[in-house]
């Protein structure tokens, strides 16, 4: 690496460690002072890096931080599912009771043919929208337009039903079931949309579930389509700097320190900086431009082009407006949504079925604890989640409690090399804490983080602050999952003392992510489990 691009990468993880880990950073805003976010910011993480081992739970937050993945609703096939199930619900709903409102004579074939118009109906729901863009993510007006959609959408599809059942003989949807059907689904569908935007919204005010970008370019319009996109409640947005072209000087308005880098070391600066999409200003030269997409497909990262009006009056087919902002999509990040709904899923309600069954066993470590050393019950420390975001992460006590206070004294017996501290016979674990450490009962309560969506049941282990100063360029990869209890660390290189095998195993992890090696790890790290071969 040259020295240019060397400075310019310690700007970004200068910025990174400066800002704090994400969901506190600065938004680089032109004419918006970050000194006083910066400063609390920093203070937040040296608080992390300094809490490195146990410290009591505080009773009280002055601020929750949000889960750092997007709730299950949020996602298309999230949406798919609700509709379908709410849609089927509401449409047999609707044949029972206009059938008991006229009092049908052949009320025994009611049930069979009331199932079969709700599936029918629930289908046509769920597909049809299934294939529409959900319009309150492009425009402003987008809730109201959404509406009128959703209710074209549940009129076409229960004359659909309708005519399905006709064609077999069967008369037992009425005009009252048909339309009360309708209108019960709208109803139900529009007050959950409406909720959840409102919902959506208070998240983002505090930075949470927001979509990190970049724009490409340092001059006048660089600037407009900045304010534009922060301006965009909806849209979830957060600003993380200017990219520069051509070497290009920053303009009037935009300050020179919100200026990340240049496009020729594009994607590793907005790896280090978890951007999820970059807006190219101008379109730069061919080769330049050839570069930043093959780049942008490598590192999974959105990229766009703001076309000038010519590009615009054609038909295209790849402009996406966001409000009344053209764009045209010159590449498009790929994701599971499918295998990623699954382990959402999965990490519910495995999670919470976990919390409910083993609350007498909590009862008793409770109890042990409480036994064998003084101090609380649990303890938690600041972790690194996904895209740099923050949270509280909760354990069982497994020390005495002033364990950070003798941290310095035993610096010299660490036996992990590079960023890692862990000691095999380590005088600060108690004695109910060892047993706890061998079964991994220890990290029990993280199953409320999973429920919360701070983290999975499968991922890399959430650093702590002073870990993430530290890492380089390539090492970021590892937040770019969720953070999880177990991986393949943990049942492949537990009692590795390399930092680099560690970073190597969650690098594996991210780049051969699906949902069956999740399936996978679990049922291989129950055994170890088993085994007692834990720390």
């Amino acid at each position: 690496m040259d020295d240019i691009q060397g400075q310019q990468f310690s700007h970004s993880l200068h910025m990174l460690n400066t800002a704090g880990v994400e969901s506190s950073f600065s938004s680089y805003l032109p004419g918006i002072p970050t000194g006083s976010t910066g400063r609390r910011t920093s203070a937040k993480v040296r608080n992390i890096a300094a809490d490195s081992t146990q410290t009591s739970v505080p009773r009280k937050r002055s601020a929750r931080i949000a889960a750092a993945r997007e709730p299950l609703l949020g996602t298309h096939l999230g949406w798919t599912t609700f509709d379908f199930i709410n849609a089927c619900f509401c449409s047999f709903s609707a044949v029972l009771l206009a059938a008991h409102f006229h009092r049908m004579a052949h009320a025994t074939a009611l049930p069979t043919s009331a199932l079969l118009y709700a599936f029918l109906f629930a289908s046509s729901v769920a597909l049809l929208l299934h294939w529409s863009p959900l319009p309150y993510r492009q425009q402003k007006d987008g809730a109201a337009q959404e509406y009128l959609q959703i209710l074209k959408t549940i009129a076409l599809a229960a004359v659909v039903a309708r005519a399905l059942l006709a064609l077999i003989g069967d008369e037992t949807v009425n005009r009252l079931a048909l339309e009360s059907g309708i209108v019960l689904t709208f109803c139900t569908m529009a007050l959950a949309r409406s909720s959840w935007r409102w919902r959506q919204l208070s998240w983002r005010r505090h930075g949470n579930f927001v979509r990190n970008f970049a724009i490409a370019g340092v001059n006048d319009e660089s600037r407009l389509v900045c304010d534009y996109l922060t301006s965009l409640s909806y849209g979830g947005y957060n600003f993380k700097g200017f990219i520069s072209i051509d070497d290009a000087a920053p303009v009037a308005g935009i300050d020179p320190a919100s200026v990340i880098g240049s496009i020729d070391s594009v994607m590793p600066l907005a790896r280090s900086l978890f951007v999820d999409e970059i807006f190219l200003i101008k379109r730069p030269k061919t080769g330049v431009l050839k570069k930043a997409i093959e780049e942008a497909r490598s590192a999974d990262i959105d990229l766009r082009l703001i076309p000038d009006i010519s590009e615009t009056l054609n038909r295209r087919t790849d402009v996406h407006y966001i409000g009344d902002m053209p764009t045209i999509v010159l590449h498009r990040a790929c994701t599971q949504e499918v295998s990623q709904f699954f382990k959402r899923l999965l990490d519910v309600l495995v999670a919470s079925l976990a919390l409910i069954l083993l609350m007498p066993l909590f009862l008793l470590i409770a109890i042990a604890i409480k036994w064998d050393s003084p101090g609380s019950v649990f303890y938690g420390s600041d972790r690194v989640g996904l895209k740099g975001r923050v949270f509280r992460c909760c354990k069982f006590r497994t020390m005495v409690s002033n364990a950070h206070d003798l941290r310095a004294e035993l610096k010299h017996l660490n036996e992990r090399d590079g960023i890692l501290f862990k000691i095999a016979k380590d005088p600060r674990i108690t004695r109910m804490g060892r047993l706890f450490r061998k079964y991994s009962l220890d990290e029990l309560p993280q199953l409320w983080n999973v429920v919360r969506g701070d983290m999975s049941l499968v991922g890399p282990r959430p650093p702590i602050g002073d870990e993430v100063a530290q890492y380089r360029i390539d090492q970021f990869c590892r937040l770019e999952v969720p953070p999880g209890i177990t991986g393949l660390w943990q049942i492949e290189a537990r009692s590795n003392p390399s930092f680099e095998s560690y970073i190597e195993l969650d690098r594996k992890y991210v780049n051969n992510w699906s949902f069956w090696l999740d399936l996978r790890i679990l049922f291989r790290t129950a055994a170890v489990v088993v085994r007692g071969t834990g720390s």
